[in-house]
């Protein structure tokens, strides 16, 4: 972190995509400002959205 205050070495922005789930936490923490790149398919992010509720009523994983 201490490296980060030096003028040449700040971070401007962190771009990422919905594999690096952890990097919405990261840029709310350090404060700084992000791009949400979104290059999956409409396939995946509906399949992202039902797994839960999937899981919820039993039908995952399958037994």
């Amino acid at each position: 972190m201490e490296k980060l205050e030096e003028p040449r070495d700040r971070v401007c922005c962190i771009i990422y995509d919905s594999v690096m789930y952890f990097a919405e936490a990261v840029v709310a923490h350090l404060k700084i400002p992000s791009i949400h790149y979104h290059s999956s398919s409409d396939s995946y992010v509906l399949a992202c959205h039902a797994t839960p509720c999937l899981l919820k009523q039993g039908y995952i994983p399958l037994q």
